[in-house]
């Protein structure tokens, strides 16, 4: 029998202790636990972006995250026919609320369930959910499945009105973390040089911030949204970005197969190993010569004019030692000059005279 105040006070604890920046981590902490007290088959934890009707979830225990994921990204009106989803969106209830409650219809009749529900690896026959944190840009929340209907009783609404709370501060305070961070780093990239658009993306590929003069230019292809993912010509060029090796990431250009944002180039900055980062855009001259230096020796130079050491540029250009070398010896041979810091000074010489 489960000690129901002490488990409660367990997971509380567990809650208020996390100091992250990403919530994921929470989850796959805490799901389990959810799992195994409450005798459910699935739990999850969700993010939800209202406006684009977009989703991501973390789900409890692998298989039952895998299917999840799949029914998400193939039934399209998933948020809207699925009706305790769909109240959850609209009504954003406090308080623990079952698949039962909200449908006036046999859920093994409805098409979602029909078509999709049925195939799961893991059978889905009753859920309850609650609202985390809801605000216009972006939502989360707790659910638990089982595979029997009805399954939910007394001690499930329990424990999920009692670590809702505690979630909520958990989820605000580890947003607001990861902003600041994310913040600070856009800040930091509009230190350097060019004409820009600046992305900050978390590690799920949602924008947290955004900023630059090139923004403009991504409305032809979507509009950009804190909180969501980018438009899909973008989106689809940075995940090959974040699968490519090192030396193919250094940059890519839109010219190829985006017409409507020809004359761009974008460059992946990692600054987690799960995929955090910031996107920056940049407009490039067509024969790649401006100030007869190619874009790469001149973001070389740009990034040692901020004046960091010489030896902290390859990790923060994402190149070979090697590689830095030869795009500091060719500044050093175009401005004629022997030293790098001589190189760099005259790069910023150079840049003064042709700011307006």
């Amino acid at each position: 029998m489960l000690d129901l105040d002490r488990h409660v006070q367990e997971l509380q604890a567990r809650i208020s202790a996390f100091r992250g920046d990403d919530v994921g981590d929470l989850a796959v902490d805490l799901l389990p636990h959810l799992v195994t007290s409450l005798g459910a088959t699935g739990a999850a934890l969700h993010w939800v972006h209202p406006e684009a009707r977009s989703e991501i979830t973390i789900g409890w225990p692998p298989d039952f995250h895998d299917d999840m994921t799949a029914t998400f990204d193939t039934y399209l009106n998933y948020m809207v026919d699925h009706p305790l989803v769909s109240h959850l969106m609209t009504e954003h209830p406090v308080e623990p609320i079952t698949l039962e409650e909200r449908t006036t219809l046999d859920w093994y009749e409805t098409p979602l369930y029909r078509e999709y529900f049925h195939e799961l690896h893991v059978p889905v026959r009753d859920q309850i959910a609650v609202t985390a944190s809801y605000h216009q840009v972006w939502g989360s929340g707790i659910s638990l499945s089982g595979a029997t209907r009805g399954m939910f009783n007394g001690q499930a609404r329990v424990v999920l009105s009692a670590v809702a709370p505690a979630l909520t501060l958990a989820a605000t305070d580890a947003d607001l973390r990861l902003y600041n961070k994310l913040a600070q780093q856009t800040i930091r990239e509009f230190d350097r040089p060019g004409n820009a658009a600046v992305f900050a993306l978390d590690r799920y590929r949602i924008v947290r911030e955004v900023a630059g003069s090139l923004i403009n230019r991504i409305d032809r292809i979507g509009i950009v949204s804190r909180g969501a993912r980018l438009p899909e010509p973008l989106d689809q060029l940075v995940a090959k970005l974040i699968d490519a090796s090192p030396e193919r990431r250094a940059r890519l250009r839109f010219d190829h197969g985006v017409p409507e944002l020809d004359g761009l180039s974008v460059v992946w900055h990692f600054t987690d190993e799960r995929g955090e980062g910031l996107i920056r855009l940049d407009e490039f001259d067509r024969d790649d010569d401006r100030m007869g230096l190619s874009r790469a020796v001149w973001e070389a130079l740009a990034v040692a004019a901020q004046g960091h050491p010489i030896q902290d540029l390859p990790r923060l250009l994402h190149r070979s030692p090697s590689s830095v070398d030869a795009l500091l010896e060719k500044a050093r041979t175009w401005f004629g000059v022997r030293s790098t810091r001589a190189a760099v000074i005259k790069y910023l010489e150079r840049n003064r005279r042709e700011s307006p």
